[in-house]
């Protein structure tokens, strides 16, 4: 029985990781800052988030530890909204890759506040990312990809404070925080992007379905499970496929092309992701 949850559980997580690497591709075809810009688009995906799983709210104690998730929710706003401009510029693949980063970026930023010891595999495996990365582009950043770098520093702050906060109300956690980051979204759209000129096209409406219910709600409940079953090893070796799945979509709808060189340079970023939480769950980080 446990042997068939494990199984269950693993399989969740590919799914998960294969909708996330997926929604590279939906947002960048939604996308469009005249017709359908980032801030709007994050505000309605995150409200549908919000909204799916309002009816599982414990109300009578939603104000309590209310500071945690909202804070999360700040930072997660800020993280999408590098995310999702940043994509207007960049490729999926280079957008999933250096997002991904962010697991790397975790243990430096526990060690730049002398929170925790980095071991030598974990200065290793960035040094690994690093190469990687650049492999990917070796034509150089362009703004898009600075932006997206901005987005994984922003969802390693996140990580980190998502693991310290009191999250005993999984449920009321997320809808706060997605409520938070869906406000601010609309509030830095009404600010900085022309709501009036929105279009809603069927690329559009599919992309806050797919990224609202899908890679939001669908994807935290799974994690959430799975993470109860399987070890963060285990976890993090499945999660890792995201940007391959995102680089495999990107290549076979046409995309972009990838190279030998570009390959490669995603192969080591995954072990590289791979290696570091391997290092930080087998308590190499001493």
């Amino acid at each position: 029985m446990l042997q068939n949850k494990k199984l269950i559980a693993q399989f969740g997580l590919l799914i998960t990781a294969l909708i996330w690497g997926a929604t590279f591709l939906v947002v960048k075809d939604a996308i469009d800052l005249q017709t359908f810009p980032p801030f709007i688009f994050a505000a309605l995906r995150f409200a549908l988030a919000a909204i799916s799983i309002i009816f599982f709210v414990d109300f009578k104690s939603i104000k309590n530890n209310a500071l945690g998730p909202t804070l999360c929710g700040i930072v997660l706003f800020i993280g999408y909204g590098f995310q999702n401009y940043g994509l207007e510029a960049t490729s999926p693949t280079n957008s999933a890759f250096i997002t991904s980063i962010s697991v790397l970026m975790v243990p430096i930023i526990l060690y730049i506040f002398k929170i925790e010891k980095i071991s030598l595999r974990i200065w290793i495996s960035v040094l690994l990312a690093f190469i990687g990365i650049q492999m990917i582009s070796p034509d150089g950043f362009n703004i898009g990809d600075k932006l997206t770098f901005g987005c994984a520093l922003s969802f390693a702050i996140h990580i980190i404070m998502q693991d310290k906060f009191n999250k005993e109300k999984i449920i009321n956690f997320f809808v706060i925080q997605s409520s938070v980051a869906a406000l601010l979204s609309l509030i830095a759209s009404l600010m900085i992007e022309d709501v009036y000129q929105v279009v809603f096209s069927n690329e559009a409406i599919i992309a806050v379905l797919i990224t609202g219910i899908l890679g939001t709600t669908f994807a935290l409940l799974v994690m959430i499970w799975a993470q109860k079953i399987l070890s963060a090893s285990e976890t993090a070796i499945i999660i890792a496929m995201e940007p391959v799945f995102a680089a495999l979509f990107s290549v076979y709808f046409g995309y972009e092309t990838l190279g030998l060189i570009s390959y490669l340079g995603g192969a080591i970023v995954v072990f590289a992701i791979i290696f570091c939480e391997l290092s930080r769950s087998s308590k190499l980080v001493n």
